[in-house]
């Protein structure tokens, strides 16, 4: 197979490459499959294809500079397994061209032809000499990744990333170890490492094309292990432990790059699994860790840290100790992305595996991040999940006096928050985050701790009166209403927010009681005489300033 590479209007170069049996069924395969996505023009054995000189250059070195690398026999006899071998070079060079927008050189990019051409006769490798300085990204690339992953091998207790201009760079302190790396490109020290943005794009691509090498690499093996496992059980052994490592070393790197690439996270889901070792799970975690400082909202990345998390409660039996580290990243990370759902959804999942004294621990430490963050109801649908869970809790109890004691300590621990609402619903007017928090509350204390049993009291046949409990509870509830409703008018709008919060809220409780008690509640709004003060509040809100509940 020849190849001429050549620009519009130059002479071409010619360079024959060692790719055999072109009839062959995979070969074919490839180049139809190219053709449909690339352009590939292939015409009675010669195939055009546009593409960048660099890239093509990379696909050579990829491939051809280990001429005489064979695969496993997962083809069949030796005669079988060149071609495979050599089809790597059209999928290479395939994989490149959805690039050909973005090249690696500005200055030396030029849109060129290559083009394929069946040959006879004896087959012989040159050209490499022609390359010239177009292979030199490629060059620069592989020795960028090297330097990368030679930083993240030397020091696993790299807690920080950052991405920064050159001019940035140049001005930060000299580190010790920068023999070891392009001073230019990388700055590490104290745990702390830069990258330069200058060379993001193309050591990304080089990553992204190493990795997805030696993938390939790893399914041909696994193939060949599945179809000859007796004979190639040895080979298979050394060669999976080989690529394995490499598939952890080149995804590391391009995760760090690239924290969305769902691939990648699963390729280290697939080696991980297979070798079952806790440090390779406590490693996962500290990578996980790792891209949520500067991706604190990447869901490949909560997705992967769960899913290691799973794997070490199954096997390891150590999960509780995890717990309390979990609920502090996400407190660190919270701090500094705020409304981060994906960050409390996290600390929600880890709910099932918590204790009764890490919940009520939990309880207590996330109170006061409520307060200082009254807006982010995340953190407040942690806390009602929590509450949830003690309520579960005393359901699954099956010692009745254990019942009892343990429905008691949650009976006080829900008037406790009620209180302690009500405190911040008066303190920070007309934050929704509060009310919706209050309803939650409401809810859950009228239908477990003021049952239907219990909400009313029978006095005579055709009388019933409310039952204490539940009447005490409605008239605070109304006390706060009215209370909303009396601050004075301020510029920013916040005194009719907390009026129209209040009065949907209030009408909200009238539909959480049975239909006898809803009349008490209205009869007392009408006693109120709020007409006036609803029509002046809630002028824009008809669906609140026109509720039967209210009608007066």
């Amino acid at each position: 197979m020849g190849i001429r590479v050549g620009g519009e209007g130059e002479e071409a170069k010619k360079m024959v490459v060692p790719v055999e049996y072109l009839n062959h069924p995979l070969f074919v395969a490839l180049l139809k499959e190219a053709e449909e996505e690339y352009g590939f023009q292939y015409h009675e054995g010669v195939i055009t294809i546009p593409c960048h000189l660099d890239y093509f250059h990379w696909s050579w070195l990829n491939v051809f500079e280990k001429p005489n690398h064979r695969f496993s026999s997962a083809f069949g006899s030796s005669s079988e397994e060149l071609p495979q071998c050599r089809s790597q070079a059209v999928v290479s060079l395939a994989e490149t061209l959805d690039q050909r927008q973005s090249p690696i050189r500005h200055s030396s990019s030029v849109l060129q032809s290559v083009t394929l051409e069946q040959q006879t006769g004896e087959l012989v490798q040159q050209g490499c000499e022609e390359m010239g300085e177009s292979s030199c990204s490629h060059v620069d690339g592989m020795m960028l990744l090297k330097q990368l992953e030679l930083i993240l091998e030397h020091d696993d207790l790299i807690n920080e990333i950052g991405f920064v201009h050159p001019s940035q760079l140049a001005t930060l302190d000299k580190s010790p170890d920068a023999t070891q790396y392009d001073e230019t490109a990388f700055w590490s020290k104290d745990h702390k490492l830069a990258i330069s943005t200058e060379i993001l794009a193309h050591l990304y691509r080089t990553a992204m094309h190493t990795y997805m090498d030696v993938k390939r690499r790893y399914g041909l093996i696994k193939l060949s292990m599945g179809k000859y496992s007796s004979e190639s059980a040895t080979f298979g052994s050394d060669s999976d432990h080989l690529l394995e490592s490499e598939i952890l070393r080149h995804t590391m790197a391009l995760l760090i790059l690239n924290c969305d690439f769902g691939s990648a996270w699963n390729s280290r889901k697939m080696v991980i699994l297979g070798k079952a070792k806790l440090s390779l799970f406590m490693d996962e975690i500290r990578l996980c860790t790792l891209i949520l400082s500067y991706s604190p909202k990447s869901e490949y990345t909560w997705s992967h840290r769960r899913w290691a998390i799973k794997i070490i409660a199954e096997r390891f039996q150590i999960i509780h100790e995890l717990v309390g580290r979990e609920s502090e990243l996400v407190k660190q990370i919270a701090e500094k992305s705020k409304m981060n759902y994906r960050a409390w959804s996290h600390l929600c999942w880890l709910i099932p595996y918590m204790t009764r004294t890490q919940v009520i621990d939990e309880l207590n430490k996330s109170r006061k991040w409520s307060e200082l963050h009254i807006a982010d109801n995340c953190c407040f649908h942690f806390r009602r999940r929590l509450m949830l869970k003690m309520l579960e809790d005393v359901s699954a109890r099956r010692d009745e006096e254990a019942c009892i004691n343990q429905k008691t300590e949650v009976y006080f621990l829900w008037k406790k928050e009620l209180e302690w609402n009500e405190l911040l619903v008066n303190r920070y007017i007309g934050r929704e985050a509060l009310w919706l928090h209050r309803r939650f509350l409401s809810q859950c204390y009228i239908n477990y701790f003021c049952n239907s049993q219990e909400m009313l009291v029978s006095n005579g046949e055709d009388h019933h009166e409310i039952s204490p409990a539940l009447d005490t509870f409605l008239n605070q509830e109304l006390q706060l209403f009215l209370s909303s409703l009396g601050g004075t008018v301020d510029e920013f709008g916040e005194t009719q927010s907390q009026a129209q919060h209040a009065t949907a809220y209030i009408i909200w409780i009238s539909k959480q009681v049975p239909t006898f008690i809803n009349r008490i509640l209205q009869g007392r709004l009408q006693e109120m005489n709020l007409k006036p003060i609803m029509i002046k509040l809630c002028a824009d809100k008809a669906h609140l300033r026109d509720s039967s509940l209210l009608e007066f």
